[in-house]
């Protein structure tokens, strides 16, 4: 069999992202540790770029391409991206330091690039310029050993140099990029020599649209927000300059990992014990936030400060905002023979209350831990149905509310803890961890005697 590919003559056009949104990969696990079965849940977030219909303007084999700079950007040893140093086409070494998008020109708006969130404080500042290499976990060369994920269906692919054409610039005598599909070097404003992580779209034929999962881990900002520039990529094209569209950008947020372990200790006088911890990269704090400034003795709010019970009590309103918080529920699950599930609330965790735990930075991470003990009542055996524990978790943060009733408020009342509102979940989890299912007896299966 001979595969022959016939070149296409014209530049892809410029693909059309729309918003992305996280793509979750959930694994389950229990593992025997010192006699004690620990039930894991572990949550890693991904980036799903959808795209616009349609695709192959330029023939089969377009791809998505994420923009890169510099060129030979997963080339090994060539860049020190941590450091700030990148090597150029001449063998000199540079150290980017103050790095700006208009450094680069018009091209540095198409660059990807990420940055932390702006009103959270991470426990370690970032201070490389440049996306690391070994964050794009999913391109080759750069899967952890022993692989943390399968492998990706999108085929990453590593193109070590291409050139990006430039839109015209609209302030000038050219027109701004109509998107559609061209060979004409009058179109572009010049070429960026760039790396391209190029990945193969798939379709979802529920939303009708082309999407891409992209493994991109944080190393040090627990949630930093990307730029994502993005081409089209034909590289069975007559021209190497025709081979890149032009280039668009989009933003997108990432979650941060989470994992959650459960188990059942058993202390010496034979009580039950239920230990809950989850962990995973988070913030510190907010960023910039001094209560003592606004509402300490002589500054502009203190005689609120005084209102609302005291400085100290203002503290520890603003403590229940700086980081998130775990709420637990307990219960009791059985199926009926209805076959419907029947829920009975264990402890103080009712639908309505549940148990609350904030975060504590323990070596640069979120952890969250509760112990609660565990009644005779609640691992009793239930006689003729199937009944499991269920562990119901999820991480809200607490905000102030956007409106007040009765507005205009004073001060005193923005900053009362009781007006503070949970999030909606930014992660959940359901854990079944014990079964009180009665054991099903062994049927004799004895001959009878036979009759003399």
């Amino acid at each position: 069999e001979i595969t022959k590919w016939m070149k296409s003559t014209v530049r892809p056009p410029a693909c059309e992202p729309l918003r992305p949104e996280p793509s979750f990969l959930i694994t389950r696990q229990a593992d025997d540790c010192c006699g004690r079965v620990v039930q894991s849940v572990t949550r890693r977030a991904m980036v799903r770029l959808y795209f616009r219909r349609g695709w192959f303007a330029s023939g089969e084999g377009e791809r998505v391409g994420i923009v890169l700079w510099p060129p030979y950007y997963f080339d090994p040893g060539l860049h020190d991206h941590l450091d700030n140093r990148v090597r150029l086409a001449d063998g000199r070494m540079i150290r980017l330091g103050d790095f700006e998008d208009k450094d680069l020109g018009r091209a540095g708006a198409y660059i990807t690039r990420w940055g932390g969130d702006p009103i959270r404080r991470d426990t370690r500042a970032q201070d490389a310029v440049l996306i690391p290499p070994t964050s794009f976990v999913d391109a080759p060369d750069m899967r952890p050993h022993p692989p943390e994920c399968p492998a990706s269906v999108h085929d990453p692919r590593v193109v070590r140099q291409a050139l990006m054409p430039l839109p015209r610039d609209p302030d000038k005598d050219g027109a701004p990029p109509t998107g559609k599909a061209n060979n004409d070097d009058a179109s572009t404003d010049g070429y960026l020599p760039v790396t391209l992580l190029t990945y193969e779209p798939c379709f979802d034929i529920d939303r009708e649209q082309w999407y891409v999962d992209v493994d991109l881990r944080s190393h040090r900002p627990s949630e930093p927000f990307v730029r994502f520039g993005l081409v089209r990529y034909q590289e069975q094209s007559i021209s190497d300059k025709l081979s890149v569209s032009e280039p668009v950008t989009v933003m997108a947020p990432m979650l941060p990992m989470r994992r959650v372990d459960l188990h059942i200790a058993q202390h010496h006088d034979g009580h039950l014990e239920l230990h809950v911890t989850m962990k995973g990269p988070g913030s510190a704090g907010i960023r910039n936030l001094n209560v003592l400034e606004t509402f300490g003795p002589g500054r502009p709010l203190a005689t609120a400060g005084e209102s609302a019970g005291g400085v100290d009590k203002l503290l520890r309103a603003f403590e229940e905002l700086q980081r998130p918080w775990m709420r637990l529920w307990l219960s009791k699950e059985s199926i009926g023979r209805d076959d419907a599930t029947h829920r009975e609330p264990l402890a103080s965790t009712d639908a309505a209350k549940a148990i609350e735990v904030q975060g504590a930075i323990v070596d640069d991470e979120l952890v969250w831990h509760h112990k609660e003990p565990m009644p005779a009542d609640w691992t009793a055996p239930t006689p003729n149905t199937n009944t499991t524990l269920v562990a119901y978790i999820e991480e809200v943060d607490r905000r102030m509310p956007a409106t007040y009733a009765g507005e205009p408020v004073e001060p005193e009342k923005i900053f009362d803890e009781s007006t503070f509102i949970c999030s909606g979940p930014r992660f959940s989890a359901r854990i079944p961890f014990l079964d009180l299912s009665p054991i099903p007896s062994i049927p004799n299966h004895r001959q009878p005697p036979k009759p003399r």
